[in-house]
């Protein structure tokens, strides 16, 4: 649990995926107004060694609404993401009344070609361990980046390079750890 105090209207969530070109990234950055009054100001997108961009926002009192920006266009020499090199960027969406969030991402594609798996283009073979949520010493994941640090570590040393979540998603942490060490992720929905 935390205790988080926050602008009356601020960056609520912020999401990159990388487009299909591979040479730019759609955001979408969910902006609240928690505030009795409408609110209008700007929204400056910015990653390093990029050009930044501003969006114009306008919210009623008590709104949320997702700002979408389709072709933030990625440095020229922008390096790619796969199990091998893991160069990760950070896009900062802050709005003009101060309230920011910074998303760390990699530029990736991952697709199937036929009866294979590729990474930007690239052929990738799925080296995976199936993770059943037993962890018997505590009950439960763990919750920081350390734990998962350590478990993705081994799983590395091993040679595996993909981890299967059987019906269950991990936390945060996982995800975080997962992009450093270049390993693919396959979280589940319980029950499906």
């Amino acid at each position: 649990f935390k205790l988080q105090i926050r602008e009356k209207v601020y960056v609520d969530d912020l999401r990159v995926y990388p487009n299909e070109d591979l040479k730019s990234v759609k955001i979408e950055a969910d902006i609240t107004n928690s505030s009795d009054a409408a609110y209008a100001g700007g929204l400056s997108l910015r990653c390093p060694d990029a050009a930044e961009r501003e969006i114009s926002v306008s919210l009623a009192a008590g709104e949320t609404k997702t700002f979408t920006l389709a072709d933030y266009a990625m440095p020229s020499d922008v390096k790619l993401w796969s199990e091998f090199d893991t160069p990760l960027y950070e896009m900062t969406a802050l709005l003009s009344n101060g309230s920011q969030m910074t998303e760390q991402f990699g530029m990736r594609a991952f697709r199937s070609e036929g009866t294979d798996f590729t990474i930007n283009g690239n052929k990738v073979f799925l080296r995976s361990e199936a993770n059943c949520a037993v962890f018997p010493l505590t009950g439960y994941a763990p919750m920081d980046e350390a734990g998962w640090e350590k478990l993705f570590t081994n799983y590395k040393a091993y040679g595996i390079n993909a981890v299967r979540f059987h019906s269950w998603c991990p936390p945060d942490a996982a995800f975080r750890v997962a992009d450093r060490l270049g390993l693919y992720l396959q979280p589940e929905l319980s029950c499906w």
